[in-house]
């Protein structure tokens, strides 16, 4: 090999990094333009089979750029293209009826968004849709709208949450097949507006946002069904904190109210009025309120999981940047090294041996830049293993916490049980109370002589007696010592008037008997 070509050679290798760097901007920009025109077609078309194939011709434009890593790879707002896109597919997707296992290209979809904006209301309520319509999966379906409409809330979007909130109340309510079909498009078919969620933070730079956009979808029209047009994305993030709402007042239960109402014995003072349904609705209240709080706690840690992640992802792009830059210097100083040392030699001024150890330094330079490439290689596969590993927890974390969820609002429940069967006990006991209250005040009265009885009094507890349950009647009658002697004398009657039939049936038959003979 002649020295201009070994020369040529270095000096491919010293550009090839600019220009794999002016390939990738203009990949993607012709990505993100192919983005933007999709977008405005989905805007102007709706839900359409062209829009969906200009997302995806879109996506297959930026495919060069994820390489191994994937996403990983892009820079935020590569990152928050893709994602957009991918959320546009999903919306598309769900609403296109005629493509093969579409709920579970959009379930596909959602997550992947979801992996990256952990708290996107409106992929979290596609991956609810994907989770009840394609794997069957109803409770883990509501369980994930119910997250969608806490997202919501969190990010100021009452309106929308509360009318999400609405259709989960009314789809899951009953039991049947036609929740199959009630669920999928209420927010297509009611028309109304799906704002923007927060803005997606690449691995790069964690404070990069993009400006609010909102996400509109109109009724279905004619026999294709199209779907209203999706303006401007999806990521929006709102520039105040959502104020928190309080949890409504618990209602009274029946049994209360009833307890409530009934009359009070004369012989009880006002202040020893029961306080007892009031304490059992404070005690629910105070259950919904832990409730809330444990709910917005999750979303914290989760929040909290998820920018410890991008901030980490951050300081390893920003280090495998500068080590790149420094293996290029240090490349570029070797080039130069051997276009001096092969000048030299075509000039024929050295001698022999020492251009051959100025070659020999020249190879170990070479090897060395080589090593440092292959650890630098080597240190990005551990980072992206690394990376997989913080999502792995980041997922068991979200799982633990909806399971510790789960049970305490079980516990809750039950405590609920509890304390709507103790106040109807309490209900009942008040009702024995006054009974033995009017009973107590009637026998302290006495009796007083030439005293006319009470007929009005005496109906009253008749009918209170006639009210009682038959093995309450029993017990009242075999607990009084008139009734118990009434029964033993008529026992013993009865046995006396089978004695003498007995005698007289003996007599007669023995009286014909001795006339016989």
């Amino acid at each position: 090999m002649t020295a201009s070509g070994r020369g040529n050679a270095f000096s491919k290798v010293v550009d090839v990094d600019d220009d794999d760097e002016e390939e990738r901007q203009q990949i993607s920009q012709k990505a993100q333009e192919l983005f933007l025109k999709a977008q405005d077609f989905y805007t102007k078309q709706g839900a359409k089979d062209d829009a969906l194939l200009l997302f995806q011709n879109a996506e297959a434009a930026m495919q060069p750029l994820l390489g191994c890593g994937g996403l990983a790879n892009l820079t935020p707002e590569e990152l928050e293209a893709v994602l957009k896109g991918r959320l546009h597919m999903a919306v598309i997707t769900a609403h296109l009826e005629h493509l093969p296992d579409r709920w579970k290209k959009v379930k596909e979809l959602a997550e992947d968004v979801l992996q990256f904006d952990f708290n996107n209301a409106h992929g979290r309520w596609l991956r609810g849709l994907s989770l009840l319509h394609g794997s069957k999966l109803r409770q883990e379906a509501e369980e994930e709208c119910r997250r969608a409409v806490e997202c919501a809330r969190l990010q100021g979007k009452g309106g929308e949450a509360d009318q999400w909130e609405a259709e989960i109340k009314r789809c899951f309510a009953d039991d049947g097949p036609q929740v199959n079909e009630t669920l999928e498009f209420d927010s297509a078919d009611q028309g109304h507006e799906l704002k923007g969620d927060e803005a997606v933070q690449g691995a790069g730079n964690s404070s990069s946002s993009t400006a609010p956009v909102p996400l509109e979808q109109a009724p279905k029209s004619g026999a294709a069904g199209s779907a209203g047009a999706m303006k401007k994305g999806f990521f929006n993030r709102p520039s105040g904190r959502p104020s928190q709402k309080e949890a409504p007042p618990a209602h009274p239960s029946g049994a209360s109210q009833a307890a409530a109402a009934a009359p009070v014995p004369s012989t009880r003072k006002p202040s020893e009025a029961p306080t007892d349904s009031a304490e059992s609705r404070a005690k629910e209240q105070a259950l919904r309120d832990e409730v809330t709080h444990l709910k917005k706690k999750l979303l914290e840690q989760e929040n909290e999981a998820r920018q410890g992640l991008v901030r980490k992802l951050s300081e390893q792009e920003s280090k495998f940047s500068s080590d790149r830059r420094h293996w290029c210097e240090s490349l570029e100083l070797v080039a130069a090294e051997v276009q001096h040392c092969l000048g030299k030699l075509d000039s024929g001024g050295a001698s022999a041996s020492t251009a051959r150890a100025r070659e020999l330094r020249v190879q170990a330079s070479v090897q060395q830049v080589q090593e440092s490439i292959q650890a630098g290689k080597t240190w990005v596969e551990k980072e992206q293993q690394r990376q997989t590993d913080f999502h792995t927890e980041v997922l068991t974390l979200q799982e633990m916490t909806s399971r510790e969820l789960r049970e305490r609002q079980d516990a809750s429940q039950q405590q609920c049980t509890e304390l709507r069967d103790l106040a109807k006990s309490i209900a009942d006991l008040r009702t024995a109370t006054k009974a033995v209250g009017d009973y107590v005040r009637f026998q302290s009265a006495g009796e007083q002589e030439n005293m006319e009885p009470d007929l009005q009094q005496m109906a009253e507890r008749v009918a209170d007696f006639h009210a009682l349950p038959r093995e309450a009647k029993m017990a009242a009658m075999l607990d009084d010592g008139a009734v118990l002697r009434l029964m033993v004398m008529t026992s013993v009657l009865g046995m006396l008037f089978m004695l003498a039939l007995l005698v007289e049936a003996f007599s007669a038959r023995s009286c014909r008997f001795v006339c016989a003979r």
